[in-house]
C-alpha cells in the first residue's frame, strides 16, 4: 500500500493526465520564424567575435624594443709572426714526411747493393713512412701546445 502512495505522489494518476483535447494549446509555429531566430542569434555571435578581434588588434602584440647600445669586444689584431707560424708548421710536417721516406729508401738501396736483392728498398720506404708519420704527428702536437 505504501508503494502505491509513493507511486501516486511521484507519478500522478490517470486523472492528472491531460487529454488530447484539454491539453495545453499548441502554438502554430512558422518554420521561417525559427530559421530567422537562429540566423539572428548566429549574427549576434559573429558580431561579438568581430568585436573581440577588433579589440585584440588594438593591443600591440609585442612590447617596444628597449634602447640597447651593445659594443662587442674586438679581437686583438694578429701580428705577422702568428700568420706565418702555420706556414712554418706545415712545411716542417711536409719535410719530415718526405725526408723520412727518402732516408728509408736510401738505406734500403744501400742494403740492396750489398745483398743483391730488391726487397730492401720497399722495406726501407715503409719504415721511413711510419717514422715520418710519427715525426709529423709529434711536430703538430708540439706546435698545438706551444703558447702564442
Amino acid at each position: 500500500m505504501r508503494e502505491a502512495r509513493v507511486a501516486h505522489a511521484c507519478c500522478g494518476n490517470v486523472l492528472s493526465m491531460a487529454d488530447d483535447e484539454n491539453g495545453p494549446p499548441q502554438e502554430d509555429t512558422d518554420p521561417l520564424a525559427e530559421v530567422e531566430k537562429k540566423l539572428k542569434a548566429e549574427l549576434e555571435e559573429l558580431q561579438r567575435i568581430d568585436e573581440r578581434i577588433a579589440e585584440s588588434r588594438k593591443r600591440s602584440a609585442l612590447p617596444d624594443v628597449p634602447e640597447w647600445d651593445y659594443q662587442r669586444k674586438r679581437a686583438p689584431k694578429r701580428t705577422e709572426n702568428i700568420e706565418y707560424l702555420g706556414l712554418g708548421v706545415g712545411l716542417s710536417v711536409a719535410y719530415t714526411l718526405v725526408g723520412c721516406i727518402g732516408v728509408g729508401w736510401g738505406v734500403g738501396k744501400l742494403i740492396d747493393l750489398n745483398t743483391g736483392s730488391t726487397l730492401g728498398q720497399a722495406i726501407g720506404t715503409m719504415i721511413g713512412a711510419i717514422v715520418g708519420l710519427g715525426g709529423a704527428l709529434f711536430t703538430l702536437i708540439r706546435a698545438q701546445n706551444k703558447p702564442r
